[in-house]
């Protein structure tokens, strides 16, 4: 999770990095002062410093921050005893086709493998040779 959240922080650093770029592209060198001046308030402004867990704690580092939003989302999302859950999948409407359901259990190909891989952008996929 910390990786997964560096991560996200350094596309947000890039994203400010861009947008500077951009504007000062715009105003040439005339403002960059005041220009400074404006992204910085907007970063500081845009930017999460401090979160508070379920029991009062606060998490301001990178560590603290990701185990408070990781434990959120567990407890938001999860249920560690899940009852009458025939129950309630009685009420939901299938959404997909029978015949689209079953073909999403049959096993796949070799040949799905490889052409789900190659449609991949190259950075998000590993380096296959057959």
């Amino acid at each position: 999770m910390s990786d997964e959240l560096h991560g996200w922080w350094q596309k947000e650093e890039l994203l400010w990095w861009q947008r500077s770029k951009s504007h000062f592209l715009q105003l040439s060198n005339r403002n960059s002062g005041r220009f400074y001046k404006r992204a910085s308030v907007r970063q500081k402004r845009n930017s999460i410093t401090e979160l508070k867990d379920v029991n009062g704690n606060f998490g301001s580092d990178q560590k603290g921050l990701g185990r408070i939003v990781t434990n959120y989302f567990k407890e938001s999302f999860m249920t560690s005893n899940p009852t009458n859950l025939k129950n309630v999948l009685n009420v939901v409407n299938p959404r997909a086709a029978e015949e689209i359901d079953n073909s999403l259990y049959r096993p796949y190909s070799e040949d799905e493998v490889f052409q789900a891989l190659g449609q991949m952008h190259p950075g998000k996929s590993l380096a296959w040779t057959s």
